[in-house]
């Protein structure tokens, strides 16, 4: 896997010991909680998911950091329309459930993912 790009607000650091392994829906318009979210990074312009899927002009206000994907740890990734179908019915669009089989998940920047089924 790509070199991988984990963006924040502000200037905080990691801090590996607070990330949670399950994911739970945030209250609308505060921060995800769980996961430890990243982005295929781009030589070019950095983060593929803030070049694709996010407004421009607040994107200066991210501090981001470079990680590389060690070979042995285990993705699930979302490439195209089958791997989303297989997410929805095997795993129920749940991200918990991914987590008990995977050490993250891989959703390509280029894909538009539907409503969960």
């Amino acid at each position: 896997m790509q070199k991988q790009l984990h963006v924040r607000h502000g200037g905080d650091t990691v801090d590996f010991s607070k990330v949670k392994k399950y994911y739970e829906e945030p209250v609308i318009g505060s921060d995800r909680i769980g996961g430890f979210w990243t982005s295929s990074y781009n030589e070019e312009y950095g983060s593929d998911w803030l070049q694709k899927k996010m407004y421009k002009p607040y994107i200066h206000v991210y501090q981001g950091y470079l990680y590389k994907v060690k070979d042995e740890v285990k993705i699930f990734s979302i490439n195209d329309f089958s791997d989303e179908q297989h997410f929805k019915s095997f795993y129920k669009s749940d991200y918990n459930e991914v987590a008990k089989d995977f050490h993250c998940l891989h959703i390509n920047a280029n894909l538009n993912m539907y409503t969960p089924a």
